[in-house]
């Protein structure tokens, strides 16, 4: 197989990695917006409602308070419900319980977060967004706005309308970026690793050449140098035969 042959024959191998990567991240991709699905109820997509106790709480360094995040309207059903809240400093809350273990369509889970502000905390706003993550996706919820400032006691001010969401948060872009990358990484690598290979080869092939030939050189030399010689042992033949016909007339 020459060189262009064998280019070839690489760049085929190089499109058929290239499309099994891109079957894999659309069946990664079609998985991930599947994760809300029921089993054998295809048209049920798990939804559920986020309520908080509270949108705004205010608190002074040293102080504490608590509010509440209810869950309510589950669709299809939540299993192992975990709780998070992002953009907060995480020695300022704690909340229980750890999890929730199931809620069914018509149940009502709740988690009670517990708000501490050390006495060293500076003054500053937050703004907290709630996130639960179940076995069935990633829910984005409500924001909390907690303020540090000098107050005398806590305030709180409620939400008067709770925050429904719809479906289950897909997985972060940044993963499907960071896939990506890696495709196109791994066929920059498997391109540099032919042209690398092309390139020792046909350096090896020279190398070849060019010790062969001397060798060729060699043989041609002698070759001339021998005729060469025997012209002149023919010429000199020729001249004593020449003579010795002189010499006898």
């Amino acid at each position: 197989m020459n060189i262009t042959a064998r280019g070839s024959a690489y760049f085929i191998l190089l499109a058929f990695f290239l499309l099994s990567a891109g079957m894999l991240a659309s069946e990664s991709e079609l998985t991930a917006k599947l994760t809300g699905k029921v089993v054998g109820a295809p048209d049920c997509i798990s939804t559920l409602k986020m309520t908080p106790g509270h949108a705004e709480i205010v608190l002074a360094p040293g102080s504490s308070a608590e509010t509440t995040l209810t869950i309510s309207d589950v669709q299809c059903g939540a299993s192992y419900i975990r709780l998070d809240v992002e953009d907060l400093p995480s020695e300022y809350f704690e909340f229980a319980p750890s999890y929730l273990r199931t809620l069914t369509p018509g149940d009502t889970g709740r988690f009670i977060i517990y708000l501490d502000i050390p006495l060293d905390a500076e003054y500053k706003a937050y703004t907290a967004t709630y996130k639960l993550y179940t076995s069935e996706g990633r829910y984005a919820g409500p924001e909390l706005t907690l303020s540090i400032e000098d107050v005398e006691k806590p305030q709180l001010r409620a939400r008067t309308e709770s925050i429904t969401e719809g479906s289950p948060s897909e997985k972060e872009s940044m993963d499907n970026s960071q896939f990506w990358w890696l495709i196109m990484l791994g066929a920059v690598v498997f391109v540099a690793a032919i042209y690398a290979s092309e390139y020792f080869e046909k350096k090896l092939h020279e190398n070849e050449e060019k010790r062969k030939r001397p060798s060729h050189g060699k043989t041609t030399l002698r070759s001339l140098v021998k005729k060469d010689r025997k012209k002149e042992e023919l010429n000199i033949k020729r001249v004593s035969k020449a003579l010795k016909k002189g010499k006898k007339r």
